[in-house]
């Protein structure tokens, strides 16, 4: 039934037609409900991440960076393929190991410090590696 707004003289229909349920019993379980979803913490899926996983991943974004700037690239393809085959395919993830390497690489600038020898960063991979697998391995 079209109701007349006594103050405009404009018909529609109310809010009642639209929503039945809010003047029913339903009303006392919604109304909970959006208390609880309002309440509920809004968290990235970043956070969800555990700090083993963050940290393998920084330390293989940190031997990234070295292995660019010392021109190890055959290295470089061995760290990106450690991630194609460990890392479960998440942006977060990504993002971070993207962000450890322009750190790594900027700071090793700054340092001035020496390239490691290739063989002894071929094992700093190898280790860094191993600890990637070792803790995506459930994933």
């Amino acid at each position: 039934m079209p109701y007349v707004n006594p103050r405009t003289g404009l018909t529609g229909y109310t809010s009642r037609h639209y929503w039945p349920f809010i003047e029913d019993e339903h009303m006392k379980l919604f109304i909970p409900f959006l208390a609880l979803l309002a309440a509920m913490p809004v968290t990235s899926s970043a956070d969800t991440l555990d700090k083993a996983g963050l940290a393998a991943v920084e330390e293989l974004g940190r031997l990234n960076g070295i292995a660019l700037n010392c021109r190890y690239f055959d290295q470089v393809k061995r760290i990106k393929q450690i991630l194609i085959d460990n890392l479960p395919k998440r942006r977060e993830l990504g993002q971070v190991f993207e962000e450890k390497t322009d750190a790594s690489f900027k700071e090793f600038i700054q340092s001035g410090a020496a390239c490691p020898s290739p063989a002894a960063f071929a094992g700093d991979v190898g280790k860094a590696g191993d600890e990637l697998a070792r803790v995506f391995a459930s994933n």
